[in-house]
């Protein structure tokens, strides 16, 4: 299977004319867009549960993914920085909490993540970054949350538990036929994300990899449905998804730091069948 690096290969949440079901109602609702080198959205959100929407209105995968800033030293220039040698593994001033993970160009998708109140950056680099001359300062930019002044709102209630570790993917139970929500935890102890798709027909899993390559002509064999940005060990987030019936795989495209490796070749990688 070709390697894919698309760590904050990302779009932001957008409406789109093949919109993902939503992940829940009654939450608060933040929404970021991606366009060709330029990302946009609020600069300020209140903490708690929050509906995070990615709108892609690039010509390129995007994924959105939120990240804290533990170090008070630290700002959106060091995250910028750091992003040029990411492959050497994430540091300890940043915890990556999620987001919304490869949108298709003119999709949306939708994850649910938690945020305490604190000093984030929420970044959308996408393959073409690799260029040079790509103006990365303006897929990124700083982000406040703060104090919400309403009461906590409850978790979503949840079909499945989906547990990501070293290195594997575990449904906790496998859901069924329907409208689904999942709850996904990082249970390891590395930096892991997900992407959920729908394969077409007979695709098989290096058709998907192929279309999703950095620079790729190939198209997608299948939808990529409602996935979760990058999660550091004990993070959590939440999705909901259609499972009609239908060919489905998951797998995590974080790069170890270990080997150079996507965490799929390791083995996150699962495919199952909807009947």
């Amino acid at each position: 299977m070709p390697r894919l690096l698309l760590w904050f290969s990302g779009a932001f949440f957008l409406i789109g004319c093949h919109d993902n079901p939503p992940t829940t109602s009654g939450l608060p609702s933040v929404a970021f867009v991606t366009k060709d080198a330029r990302l946009t959205g609020p600069d300020q959100i209140a903490s708690g549960l929050v509906r995070v929407v990615l709108r892609n209105q690039g010509s390129e995968v995007y994924r959105a993914v939120v990240a804290a800033l533990l170090d008070s030293t630290k700002g959106l220039a060091d995250v910028v920085d750091w992003y040029a040698t990411w492959r050497n593994g994430h540091p300890d001033w940043l915890r990556m909490q999620g987001g919304v993970g490869p949108t298709r160009p003119g999709d949306s998708t939708v994850a649910i993540s938690h945020l305490e109140p604190g000093r984030f950056i929420v970044g959308s680099f996408p393959p073409s970054i690799e260029d040079p001359g790509h103006p990365r300062q303006a897929m990124a930019y700083a982000l406040t949350v703060i104090p919400s002044s309403v009461e906590p709102v409850a978790p979503p209630l949840t079909d499945a538990i989906l547990e990501l570790n070293e290195y594997a993917l575990a449904f906790l139970p496998q859901p069924g036929p329907g409208q689904r929500t999942i709850r996904v935890i990082n249970t390891g102890e590395k930096v892991h994300d997900l992407l959920f798709a729908r394969l077409d027909g007979d695709a098989g899993v290096e058709q998907l990899l192929a279309g999703l390559a950095p620079g790729s002509t190939s198209p997608i064999p299948g939808r990529l449905l409602n996935s979760i940005g990058a999660l550091s060990p004990g993070q959590e987030g939440w999705i909901t998804v259609d499972l009609t019936p239908g060919r489905y795989v998951m797998l995590c495209l974080e790069q170890d730091a270990d080997d150079g490796a996507s965490h799929y070749i390791h083995g996150m990688l699962h495919t199952f069948r909807i009947p």
